[in-house]
């Protein structure tokens, strides 16, 4: 009987652990966008990955907040 509780606490305590380290690939990106020559916020910029359904739109003064997974590409359409 002990060597089974032993076996389902090592089987739990990994997955987790995984599920912790799943938890931390993700970051929050923010930031502001504005005219590289005016310096005028942008509105309405859409910012995220459409492939992974993940983005947002900067708000009236050009500003943006998303979490994404660490290794996702983000590109910034205006």
């Amino acid at each position: 009987m002990k060597k089974n509780n032993a076996k389902f606490l090592l089987t739990f305590s990994t997955f987790l652990l995984l599920s912790v380290f799943s938890k931390a690939q993700n970051i929050s990106i923010h930031g502001k966008i504005t005219d590289n020559k005016t310096g005028e916020p942008i509105t309405g910029a859409t910012v995220g990955n459409g492939r992974l359904g993940i983005g947002t739109v900067t708000s009236p003064l050009g500003y943006y907040s998303l979490n994404v997974p660490s290794d996702t590409l983000i590109p910034i359409i205006f």
